[in-house]
């Protein structure tokens, strides 16, 4: 065998990805209608798309 294919071999073993989510606080909640209209009740989650810096 040769050392590539050793390499994928060892590739397959690892996770395929790592997430980390903290905890979200049930406070500064939008009602109902604005949490629909923002896509999220949670105010501290209402982080608008700007699009690339200028």
């Amino acid at each position: 065998m040769n050392e590539n294919s050793n390499n994928s071999n060892n590739i397959d073993m690892l996770p395929l990805a790592m997430a980390y989510m903290p905890f979200q606080y049930w406070q500064k909640i939008y009602d109902p209608q604005a949490g629909f209209k923002r896509g999220t009740i949670f105010e501290e989650l209402d982080l608008p798309y700007i699009g690339r810096d200028k």
